[in-house]
């Protein structure tokens, strides 16, 4: 289809710049920019370049107004990106960062965090033992699944405390490296990576803890050891992370009675004698499409103003009973349809946009990425503070998550405070 081969070729143009551009100006291959467009590669493009089941379902004219959202997406996120903006991003954290850091104060910092982000959500929702464990080793999903079931102020709580506890391991990744105990590093790395295949826990959860570790050392072996081996370290590290998340939707979708072990060669049969794109789950060009058929010639926008949602997602339902429900959940419930395996649609930040606001939503949103990446990518010049450099690798991560869904933002920006408040307490 020449859907196909648009979309191949577009992927090919975003990697061979971003590869070039890193060679001639001596950048990182990781950047915010070019962290935006892999994502981007990966979560939007992958299935309609693999040729994913499903596709065939939607006209080729369905197919390339999903193609120029997308597109159009990826322009404007460029422009806005170009623009000489300020660095408001980096003053910001700048003003309240000390060079040093305050051994003492960072441990009692991860500590507290760590310890409230733990108990707190098992005090207001119990589940036995094997709950209790997987949260003490950071892998707790179970009450992530509960959010939004629960209702009220334990939900809202919970949510609270989860984001607390993820800030609590960025900051145990910062500890590691400020006394560059790098085998430590690994150890816990491949550690928490086993805890989370074994527990099939959620991905997204699993890229929020271990990506920004990951970037974390990249950038420390790129910008401050020099080390030109690093681009290639980068390169299989995300490979084995993006196998792993898929043995986790394996494990996820398999029987509980069947063993970890047999349910990874049963998939490893199945990839040798079926197509590999069966094994592929984020299929946001598919979901993108469907968006673009049923809106606006069936159903109409949801017409709310997700760029705002940061700001009034954080009161609870109990005080706003009519407060907008997720984007998706509108979908879902007006359709009276559901994602794969029962799970969520997930059409992408593009998605999102497009269902709440139409062209003008996609638009708005790639203007302001842009914006955020190109405020990222102004902490390059500070990355000799070991606390820039943490900034910058959980920014870098946290934007690339943003681009699978909105969610990721209007729930996640919350951390940035805690980093703020860890800056400032620090440089006193």
């Amino acid at each position: 289809m020449v859907v196909n081969f648009v979309a191949l070729a577009i992927a090919i143009t975003l990697i061979s710049f971003t590869w070039l551009e890193s060679r001639i100006f001596g950048n990182a291959l990781i950047s915010a920019k070019s962290g935006i467009l892999f994502s981007l590669i990966y979560f939007v493009f992958s299935d309609i370049i693999l040729g994913r089941a499903g596709l065939e379902l939607y006209s080729n004219k369905i197919l390339f107004r999903a193609l120029i959202l997308v597109i159009s997406f990826i322009v404007i996120f460029l422009i806005s990106y170009t623009i000489p903006w300020k660095d408001w991003f980096a003053r910001i954290f700048l003003k309240v960062s000390g060079n040093e850091v305050n051994t003492k104060k960072l441990n009692f910092t991860i500590i507290s965090c760590f310890l409230f982000g733990l108990y707190v959500p098992l005090i207001l929702w119990s589940g036995g033992i094997k709950n209790i464990i997987s949260n003490l080793l950071a892998a707790g999903r179970i009450p992530i699944i509960q959010r939004g079931k629960l209702g009220g102020w334990k939900d809202y709580f919970i949510s609270l405390t989860e984001l607390i506890k993820i800030a609590a391991v960025q900051l145990s990744w910062a500890q590691i490296f400020l006394f560059k105990k790098i085998r430590l590093f690994t150890v816990l790395s491949l550690l928490l990576v086993l805890i989370f295949t074994l527990n099939s826990g959620s991905r997204l959860l699993l890229v929020s803890l271990f990506f920004p570790g990951l970037m974390l050392y990249y950038f420390y072996n790129f910008y401050i050891k020099k080390n030109n081996k690093s681009n290639l370290f980068l390169v299989i590290s995300v490979v084995v992370l993006l196998m792993i998340m898929q043995l986790m939707l394996v494990l996820r979708d398999a029987d509980e009675d069947q063993s970890a072990f047999d349910v990874i060669i049963e998939n490893i049969k199945g990839i040798l004698t079926s197509s590999p794109t069966e094994y592929h789950r984020d299929d946001q060009f598919n979901i993108l499409s469907r968006y673009v058929e049923w809106v606006p010639s069936r159903i109409e926008h949801s017409g709310e103003w997700l760029i705002f949602r940061p700001f009034y997602h954080w009161i609870p339902r109990a005080i706003w009973e009519n407060k907008p429900q997720g984007i998706t959940q509108y979908f879902e419930e007006i359709t009276n349809t559901e994602g794969e395996g029962e799970t969520t649609w997930s059409g992408s930040i593009i998605g999102d946009f497009y269902l709440a606001q139409g062209w003008i939503g996609v638009l708005m949103i790639g203007f302001l990425i842009g914006f955020l990446a190109n405020q990222v990518d102004h902490l390059i010049k500070h990355l000799k503070n070991p606390l820039i450099m943490l900034l910058y690798a959980y920014s870098i991560a946290f934007l690339v998550m943003t681009i699978r869904g909105w969610i990721v933002f209007y729930e996640g920006w919350f951390v940035f405070i805690l980093f703020w408040i860890l800056f400032k307490h620090q440089s006193k």
